[in-house]
């Protein structure tokens, strides 16, 4: 993998990781992310304009903003109702974890990409690691827990349906900022996705108005911390494949999981202790080998 896209991809892990800390830590994950997507683009309209007057879209540039628009809507719907049911340390790994398995499947049918044996396998200890992460204890029942929470638990199948949309998304996206400019590509699809979001949450205004009330530094913050980490996300699938960079991207779940730890005081075991390491060493394996 490009060691420059291997950078944005660090860095943006501790963006994305940040804002995923703020919403959990709203009162209403739901309205606080809508709010964060129309702070974001009021704090990066300028350089969108820009850019949409000197790198206008193509006409099947357009075909992407919009398709990404519309999967962007059950992303941040399937996310906020993840992160109000369920542990930090748990939604976030889960979904951000399965995304991985998602690109590698669909990227490889929808725009025949070939990783490297050792990026395969850089992949796949990537996904090791994060179910790790996911895990309090390195005993049966521990392990299994994932598979029967997806069952019993509203908050871990919300996370798996979050990691599905990720996989679909990465792959539109890596089509469309082949074609558009990364910035002006996310700033259009975002403007589409609080359109499309804004009936769910304008008829609720209550809603709406307590988090303005309490939490607006907060949305900012997060809605600029949410375009700068995949902005710079985008700018590395133009350097890399899309399978590399969505795997790359899983550093943030250490940051996600010692967040969890340290500020909201969940719990972090031996499992995810040794997930941290598997992490890392595909992360490690695929900008060496893959």
């Amino acid at each position: 993998m490009d060691l420059a896209a291997l950078a944005l991809v660090l860095v943006s892990a501790f963006f994305h990781s940040g804002w995923n800390l703020l919403a959990k830590r709203s009162r209403d994950q739901g309205a606080f992310l809508w709010l964060a997507i129309v702070a974001g683009l009021l704090a990066f309209a300028p350089a969108a304009v820009y850019f949409l007057v000197t790198q206008p879209p193509s006409g099947d540039g357009w075909i992407f903003i919009a398709a990404s628009a519309v999967i962007h809507v059950f992303y941040f719907l399937f996310l906020g109702g993840a992160l109000a049911r369920t542990d930090l340390s748990v939604a976030y790994p889960l979904a951000r974890g399965t995304g991985p398995l998602f690109v590698l499947i669909i990227a490889l049918i929808f725009l025949g990409e070939t990783p490297t044996g050792p990026g395969i396998a850089g992949v796949l200890l990537v996904i090791t690691g994060v179910y790790l992460l996911n895990t309090a204890r390195l005993t049966f029942r521990a392990l299994t827990r994932p598979f029967r929470a997806l069952v019993t638990t509203p908050g871990t199948r919300l996370a798996l349906l979050t990691g599905l949309t990720i996989g679909i998304y990465s792959v539109v996206d890596k089509a469309g900022v082949d074609r558009v400019n990364p910035l002006l590509y996310m700033w259009l699809w975002v403007l589409g996705t609080a359109l499309l979001m804004a009936p769910f949450y304008l008829r609720r205004p209550d809603r709406v108005r307590a988090v303005l009330k309490i939490e607006i530094r907060s949305a900012i913050a997060a809605g600029v911390l949410l375009f700068g980490a995949y902005t710079m996300v985008l700018t590395a699938m133009t350097w890399s494949i899309v399978t590399y960079v969505s795997a790359a991207r899983e550093t943030s779940i250490l940051i996600a999981t010692l967040y969890g730890a340290l500020l909201l005081k969940e719990y972090v075991g031996p499992a995810r202790v040794l997930g941290a390491l598997i992490l890392a060493l595909g992360v490690a394996l695929i900008a060496i080998a893959g």
